[in-house]
């Protein structure tokens, strides 16, 4: 096995089973040299250079991106092809493995890779599986990653699914429009159509499980101390700049909110939504059905349709400045002018907690009104 050590900036290590030839030589037929050379498979890589052969082709290629002695990241192709005059490399069957400034690993594969060795940024094209250094696992069909800024970039127009490990007895997973990423903060955007699902799995307190799907324009994930946040476009009209939280006896919509899917014994609340709450107590679902989530599906399926509960009149419901859900989830506390209402009548205190499981509510400092009792006051 012949092997190459060549520098552009960077190391390239080129470990090809066949023994390339160069198209000047007048010993080999230009018609050999174009079959051995040519990339003959579809191709998704954009702006490659065309009708021109690539002057070095190689199976089981390595290629080190390093700056300044410190490794930025590693590619390993199935196959490359190698452009020099545009110092370009598009390369197939990928493993890339990038490297954040506390030397963790984020784990990239995908079917092909093109990157240009003066600029480094690195593209992979096609069935794009992410690894991130935590274990949590995301797919597109396109990512690029930018090494001076440790950023990892999927844009708006691409589909996002990503789906994490099993930890503390939940799981999460989300679907977007777009995802950027930075490493070295573990800070991740989800720009746009976010919708998020935190499955708590059955457990000897809560044989039952819960799922909570929240529905938002974009979504702010903190990894370090996982904590995802939801908010709405200004540019929406004011009635539509609503988050909604959909669970499976509750159904509440606010400005924003933050959800908390760490280890739930050391939390007071997992979940808080912010302005505007509104709070709605749903009828008993069929106990033979659950809501559709991310987590029923392969990452690749199509997306699964999540119809929007509307709030309904005739059903309690409440409203506050703010709702905190408590940890055990069977009780939602409320504050901030909150106020309960049930058919006619109005309940208002300094504080108020609905639980859950049993629908009793408890109000500090309790005022009441009843339609019913002509605008008396109880």
């Amino acid at each position: 096995t012949l092997v190459w050590l060549v520098t552009f900036a960077a190391t390239v290590l080129v470990k090809p089973k066949v023994l390339e030839f160069d198209p000047s030589s007048q010993f080999v037929d230009p018609e050999v040299f174009a079959e051995l050379v040519t990339d003959r498979e579809p191709t998704l890589a954009t702006d490659l250079p065309k009708g021109k052969i690539p002057e070095y082709s190689a199976d089981e290629f390595t290629y080190v991106s390093v700056e300044d002695a410190i490794r930025q990241w590693k590619l390993l192709a199935g196959r490359a092809y190698v452009y020099n005059a545009e110092k370009l490399v598009h390369s197939r069957r990928i493993t890339s493995y990038l490297y954040d400034s506390d030397g963790d690993i984020t784990v990239v594969t995908g079917q092909e890779g093109k990157f240009l060795m003066n600029q480094r940024d690195l593209e992979v094209f096609g069935g794009v599986k992410t690894v991130l250094s935590d274990g949590f696992t995301i797919y597109s069909e396109y990512l690029k990653y930018l090494p001076k800024t440790k950023t990892i970039v999927i844009p708006e127009e691409y589909l996002v699914r990503g789906i994490g490990k099993e930890e503390n007895g939940k799981r999460i997973a989300f679907r977007s429009k777009g995802l950027t990423h930075w490493m070295d903060d573990s800070r991740v955007l989800l720009p746009r159509d976010v919708r998020f699902t935190m499955e708590t799995l059955p457990s000897f307190k809560d044989p039952n499980g819960d799922i909570t799907v929240v529905i938002s324009d974009r979504c702010v994930i903190f990894r370090d101390r996982q904590i995802a946040g939801f908010s709405m476009y200004p540019s929406r009209p004011l009635a539509q700049q609503f988050v909604e939280i959909n669970q499976e006896k509750i159904f509440t919509k606010s400005r924003r909110a933050e959800l908390n899917y760490g280890d739930f014994s050391s939390l007071i609340h997992y979940m808080v939504a912010f302005d505007d709450v509104f709070i709605q107590e749903l009828p008993d679902p069929d106990p033979s059905s659950r809501p559709l989530t991310e987590l029923d599906a392969s990452a690749k399926s199509a997306p699964i349709p999540l119809p929007t509960i509307r709030p309904n009149p005739t059903i309690r419901y409440a409203t506050a400045g703010r709702a905190d859900f408590d940890t055990d989830r069977d009780r939602i506390t409320l504050t901030i002018l909150p106020q309960i209402y049930e058919n006619k009548d109005t309940t208002t205190g300094d504080f108020i907690v609905l639980h859950k499981e049993t629908g009793v509510i408890e109000v500090e400092h309790s005022n009441s009104f009843s339609a019913g009792s002509k605008g008396k006051t109880q």
